[in-house]
């Protein structure tokens, strides 16, 4: 079992990669891209990793059916 302490930084620590991960994205992407094919398949590919990262954080927290 993981000490809720340690499972606290660790969901920081990724926390801060996403941040950094997704500012680097939007900096590069905002300077590189032109056309709009290219801008629309960047936005869809930029918001579908988005939405894979939210699936993946609320696949990890466990919902309780208990009232």
């Amino acid at each position: 079992m993981i000490v809720p302490l340690y499972k606290i930084i660790a969901w920081l620590v990724a926390a801060l990669v996403i941040m950094i991960n997704g500012y680097l994205l939007l900096e590069f992407f905002s300077n590189e891209v032109s056309g709009i094919v290219y801008t629309g398949f960047v936005t869809l590919f930029t918001a579908s990793y988005g939405a894979f990262i939210l699936y993946l954080i609320a696949r990890g927290i466990t919902f309780s059916c208990n009232p």
